[in-house]
């Protein structure tokens, strides 16, 4: 044990002159003192950024195929904080890029990197994504856990069961051959076609994410049509078509592809596949979706209840048109009946030659919703609204529009309905033996309640 033991003999220690260990313990001390006030300075900096979240869920953003962020550049985001997930580098019809689904891990680290769902005042953020990009979307929701974390998921365009395009080429990358109808990666993402719901929910946020799909096309729209003013397409999305809601091809038609069984699905007016973040009616309801009455960590805004979009048609089917009866609210607790019209036309009797509005077999021609009866309830009573079969005041050159019947609004929060619409319209410029007219005369009732609507 004693050579464990401490021997002062081998312990040598420095000896220091009275003033050098004066000098010594100035320069400890000092070292101390600074190092206290850094480290202070770092702690009052860092708590107050980390207690400081934003006011609102922050948006993101996610572009299409071939594409890049600055699609984006003239969409509103009602002063939200919105990040752009570029990916634009690593996309494209040929070559070597990743899949949809690596695209969905990639998107995960951006978040991640970003702290997005620690900035955000309840954890959530909100999504928006055109194209493919609500595939890319949809991959980190399924299968990077982003389910937990997305409050809203809006598509706009989006092939959600596949378009025909990517079916076409001979050879293709593999972002292209997973929006095949036929790929696996929509198969696992779709899951069985025969699903009554494609819009799985969070275990720790019940009832969301709340998804909301845009297309342009309806789903029966002629791919090519010929009329006396030639061939054309039928199309207002030429990119997104060819596929149903199954998955199943139809070459011929637009098709409804980008429906999601279990989403709210709006058609927007006739524009083409890149115009949905440029579209004002489009980027509005878009805002819209974004949030809903109570949400505390979104701009107030208002939003729209419809009925089913059905066809309206008239006798022999020589004229046809999709017509939706709505109820929309504004911040105010306005509440205004609207009516929207979407792939207005006619047949040419006896020659079969289809024509859109404002096409047709007269010049000029026109689509005009001059038919409407209906019962509007709101807490104030109920009025009947009638449109007479004379009237021009709702008369469009266009094939897709609304009509908002503003001389019906009533004012105030609570419970409104449109009980019974009938509505129907005729084509203005084009009389052939009393076939112009078409009607829808079983619309399902509407009903909306702004009572929690938080007012601007």
């Amino acid at each position: 044990m004693s050579r464990l033991l401490f021997h002062r003999k081998t312990a040598h220690f420095p000896r220091f002159s009275r003033s050098a260990t004066r000098n010594l313990r100035k320069r400890i001390w000092t070292a101390i003192l600074l190092l206290s006030a850094l480290g202070g300075a770092l702690a009052a900096v860092a708590p107050q950024a980390a207690a400081q979240p934003l006011s609102y869920r922050p948006i993101v953003f996610v572009h299409g195929f071939n594409s890049g962020p600055g699609v984006w550049s003239s969409m509103p985001t009602d002063g939200r904080l919105a990040y752009r997930f570029d990916y634009s580098n690593r996309t494209g019809p040929v070559g070597s890029v990743p899949s949809i689904e690596q695209l969905g891990k990639d998107l995960k680290e951006a978040i991640d990197k970003e702290h997005l769902l620690e900035k955000s005042p309840d954890g959530t953020i909100d999504i928006v994504a055109h194209s493919m990009g609500g595939l890319v979307a949809r991959s980190y929701m399924k299968n990077e856990g982003g389910i937990e974390h997305v409050k809203h998921l809006v598509t706009l365009g989006t092939p959600n069961h596949g378009t025909v395009l990517a079916g076409l080429p001979p050879a293709c990358s593999a972002q292209c051959k997973d929006m095949a109808p036929t790929s696996d990666f929509l198969r696992k993402l779709n899951g069985n076609r025969t699903d009554a719901d494609e819009t799985p929910k969070s275990r720790s946020h019940p009832g969301y994410p709340k998804y909301t799909t845009f297309r342009s096309n309806v789903g029966d729209e002629p791919v090519m049509y010929t009329n006396s003013r030639g061939t054309k397409t039928g199309l207002c999305d030429g990119v997104v078509f060819g596929v149903n809601a199954n998955g199943a091809f139809d070459p011929i038609h637009a098709g409804d592809t980008p429906i999601l069984r279990g989403a709210e699905n709006t058609v927007t007016p006739c524009i083409a596949h890149s115009d949905y973040m440029t579209d004002t009616w489009t980027q509005q309801k878009t805002l819209d979706a974004l949030t809903e009455p109570g949400d505390k960590f979104a701009p107030a805004r208002g939003f729209t209840k419809c009925n089913d979009l059905s066809l309206a048609k008239g006798a022999g089917d020589w004229t046809q048109g999709w017509m939706q009866s709505c109820l929309e609210t504004d911040t105010s607790h306005r509440v205004t009946p609207v009516i929207r019209v979407r792939g207005c036309g006619h047949w040419r009797t006896y020659i079969s030659w289809w024509y859109y509005v404002p096409e047709g077999w007269g010049d000029n021609t026109k689509c005009n919703v001059n038919y409407l009866k209906a019962t509007f309830t709101g807490p104030r009573g109920s009025q009947w609204i009638t449109i007479p079969g004379a009237s021009t005041d709702y008369m469009v050159s266009s094939r897709a529009f609304e009509v908002k019947l503003t001389n019906y609004q009533q004012t105030g929060p609570g419970r409104y309905s449109l009980e019974n619409p009938q509505v129907g319209f005729y084509i203005w410029g084009w009389q052939d033996g009393g076939y112009n007219y078409a009607r829808y005369e079983s619309g399902r009732n509407v009903e909306l309640d702004n009572s929690g609507l938080v007012t601007a």
